[in-house]
């Protein structure tokens, strides 16, 4: 029987005491290649190694199956390439060189490897009806905004080609909105993880558009060795090929024959607690790692889902415990059945259905009854502190005037009071109290709105009210048992059970709101007065626009459920500037409420593009392609102007009754600020 060679593996014991096994007789002069060594190791006790041409340390790749998740300390792990080299992948090409961590405060990119300070967190104050929630110092956001802006600029300066990436397109977007979520009330826990994120997304876009601009030439072309730039990142190859690319790239390089044992790292490698899930499970070199990551990160930061909602919470006053469970709305085509107005039609419409009676009111006082009649909810608030509606939508919004007092169920609340409550008793000071009151519990249900993959909280009028009067105090007057005191006894429990229901638990104190502080914008509120009337419509204009936003967001949820969400927001987005759950007062004059034309026009155009992908039959207005301007001197611009006001009515004549004939109430509708 013929004896067959068997090759022995050369252990790390092997190497240390005879390190020739792994050195060859290189001429000392010759400068070094791609598949040379300055340093190499092998990797534990399994005779696999690995070898960099360029860089004098060794990292020691995984070979093990990966079950990647976000750690405590809001990153990856060893997976992250954030803080660890990773497999070359071409696709991600950007990833291998990212900056290196780097503890020097003077570095260009300082901010994104800052650790915050014990005082970089602002909480409330005490007498909050939320405590826990604060948010980043003044100081860090503003060398936040400054330092993301300036990347920003620097992508959109740069040529078609690369601006026009889709990495850095998203990528800026991204950005964009992550530092606009700075100005949102948030646990600490969020603020430091929004930060992470925000860092996160700063270095990959600064990699990105290095990586077109200077480095994948670089790689494409293989004119010269480059010299290598040790301050990246870095990446491992484990084919020839890619070794070769980096390393003429001056791109700090790790070839891998195989290896075994992962080292240790001085990255904080446990949980959260609760801990994150598991977003990959697999193989270390497959790129598909990466995606994974990103798309957990992208999910932080979604829109709510937005995807069971039935109708708004019914009355506590004369329901059972059980009936104030948050609500749930099937996006099932039955939620839209009921035809109650023909969405192509044009004018007034006569109501086909019963008027209400009596008996569906509750009960009142015969000179209660005389004195007191409900406002038409399908014409715009004239008030002098009432921000006006924009016109063509006040005008497609009081065409359904006649449906006021007739009798059709709504199937939706609203996300936030409707601005018209806090203006809705002939006491300015009850006026001043239900809007001081707003402002105190506002960044605690702004917060709530900006919750991703969660349904937010949505109530009737009247629920929003016994919020507004829990606020004010008046729940506290114990013994009554009125059924205005229970009412506000199960919205304070609704309330606690909605906040249990977060990750980051926050804790409610409604005894303190009574007599805490009211500041809008930097300026003190008095309760027992009206502000001056450009701050009350400040207010009021919010109320609308983020009403509306989150209105639209829900119709569209409900009529295209089997649409790709996370996709479907990004159209959505164009709509409207910023984030859906917080409008920038600065900018007021932007948007579909603005009163200039060429400032309107773009988020004109989105909710055209939106509105045409719904499903079933549309106004020709819509159905035709959207006006396009002609500079040629053929049309005016007046006349352009003319045809994309066409649009616009349609549009809002279109989304008024289609919203009608979905939840059978009056939407809110864009008002003008300014």
């Amino acid at each position: 029987m013929s004896e067959q060679t068997q090759a022995v593996r050369i252990t790390s014991v092997d190497v240390h005491h005879k390190p020739e096994l792994l050195l060859h007789g290189a001429c000392p002069d010759a400068p070094l290649t791609a598949f040379d060594g300055r340093v190499g190791a092998v990797i534990g006790d399994s005779g696999y190694f690995v070898t960099s041409p360029n860089m004098d340390l060794v990292y020691s790749p995984r070979f093990t199956p990966c079950l990647t998740r976000m750690r405590r300390d809001y990153h990856f792990g060893t997976d992250d390439p954030m803080f660890f080299p990773q497999p070359f992948n071409m696709t991600v090409g950007h990833l291998a060189i990212i900056p290196a961590p780097s503890p020097d405060s003077f570095h260009n990119h300082a901010l994104a490897w800052y650790r915050p300070k014990p005082d970089d967190f602002i909480p409330h104050t005490s007498s909050q009806p939320c405590s826990s929630l604060g948010s980043l110092s003044r100081v860090l956001i503003a060398r936040i905004e400054t330092t993301t802006t300036r990347l920003i600029s620097s992508a959109l300066a740069r040529p078609d080609n690369i601006k026009n990436d889709r990495y850095v397109r998203d990528g800026r977007t991204a950005l964009q909105r992550l530092v606009e979520r700075l100005q949102l009330a948030a646990t600490q826990d969020e603020s430091l993880l929004l930060l992470a994120n925000i860092q996160r997304q700063y270095l990959e876009l600064y990699a990105r558009l290095e990586w077109l601009d200077k480095y994948l030439p670089r790689i494409l072309g293989q004119e010269r060795t480059h010299s290598v730039e040790s301050r990246l990142m870095g990446a491992f190859a484990y084919t020839p090929d890619d070794l070769q690319r980096l390393f003429h790239a001056g791109i700090p390089v790790w070839y891998v024959r195989e290896v075994t044992h992962l080292p240790v790292t001085l990255l904080d490698l446990a949980d959260a607690d609760p801990p994150h899930r598991v977003v990959w499970s697999g193989g270390w070199t497959q790129g598909e790692r990466y995606a994974a990551m990103a798309r957990y990160i992208r999910t932080l930061y979604q829109y709510p889902i937005m995807s069971t909602l039935t109708g708004p919470t019914s009355s506590p006053a004369a329901a059972s415990t059980s009936s104030i469970t948050p609500p749930s709305f099937s996006t099932s085509s039955s939620s839209s059945s009921q035809v109650l107005v023909d969405v192509l039609g044009k004018g007034p419409v006569p109501p086909r259905l019963k008027k209400q009676t009596g008996k569906t009111h509750a009960k009142a006082s015969s000179a209660k009854a005389k004195t007191q009649i409900p406002r038409n909810k399908f014409l715009p608030l004239d008030h002098p502190l009432n921000p006006p509606a924009v016109s063509a939508w006040g005008t497609a919004l009081s065409e359904l005037s006649p449906f006021h007092d007739v009798r059709v169920p709504e199937k939706l609340g609203t996300y936030l009071p409707l601005p018209e409550s806090l203006l809705s008793s002939n006491s300015e000071q009850t006026q001043a109290y239900l809007i001081a009151t707003w402002i105190k519990l506002r960044p605690l249900f702004l917060w709530l709105l900006s919750n991703a993959g969660s349904n937010p909280l949505n109530l009737k009028g009247h629920q929003w009210r016994s919020i507004l009067d829990l606020g004010h105090g008046l729940q506290y007057n114990e013994g009554s048992g009125t059924a205005t005191s229970q009412k506000h006894k199960e919205m304070e429990k609704l309330l606690r059970q909605h906040l249990a229901d977060r990750r980051h638990r926050v804790d409610l104190t409604l005894e303190t709101i009574p007599t805490a502080d009211v500041e809008w914008r930097g300026e003190a509120l008095s309760q027992d007065r009206l502000p001056r009337p450009e701050v009350a419509r400040e207010i009021l204009w919010e109320l609308y626009e983020i009403n509306f936003r989150m209105e639209l967001l829900m119709l569209d949820r409900t009529l295209l459920p089997q649409a790709e969400w996370g996709l479907r927001q990004n159209d959505l987005s164009d709509c409207w500037l910023g984030l859906p759950f917080h409008v920038n007062l600065d900018n007021g004059g932007s948007g579909l409420g603005s009163p200039s034309f060429l400032q309107r026009l773009p988020y004109t155009r989105a909710l055209y593009y939106v509105v045409r992908a719904w499903p079933g039959p549309k106004p020709d207005e819509i159905s035709f392609p959207f006006p396009v301007q002609i500079t040629d001197g053929s049309v005016t611009d007046a006349y352009f102007e003319r045809q994309v006001a066409v649009v616009e009515e349609a549009l809002a004549r279109f989304y008024v009754r289609t919203f009608f004939n979905t939840f059978a109430r009056a939407p809110t509708i864009p008002h003008c600020l300014s």
